[in-house]
């Protein structure tokens, strides 16, 4: 083979299997391309194979305590972990607040 392809996917199912595959990619150096889900799994392989932090996950699973891969409506402020979720109806900012431009219309 020339290299691995690992696609993206939601939720626990076949995570063992991406995480895997990274691990064998990077211990046989072959080129190894995760694809939104697969590059998750690519990170958690290598936290906890290589950086040592051994219960490395992803919120995408639910709470962790050792996020390596964060959801995009969630932002570590301090110590705490904020949620911000974006509504489907009108114009909303990046944290997913209502715009005065559209509160004006």
């Amino acid at each position: 083979m020339h290299g691995i392809l690992v696609p993206g996917g939601f939720g626990e199912r076949g995570s063992a299997g991406k995480i895997e595959a990274a691990r064998f990619a990077r211990v046989k150096d072959v080129p190894y391309f995760g694809i939104c889900f697969g590059m998750q799994m690519a990170c958690v392989e290598a936290a906890c194979n290589t950086a040592g932090i051994k219960n490395a996950s992803s919120t995408e699973f639910g709470p962790t305590k050792e996020p390596i891969v964060g959801m995009m409506t969630e932002w570590v402020k301090g110590n705490d972990t904020e949620k911000r979720f974006r509504r489907r109806s009108g114009r909303h900012d990046a944290a997913g607040r209502l715009s005065r431009a559209a509160d004006a219309r």
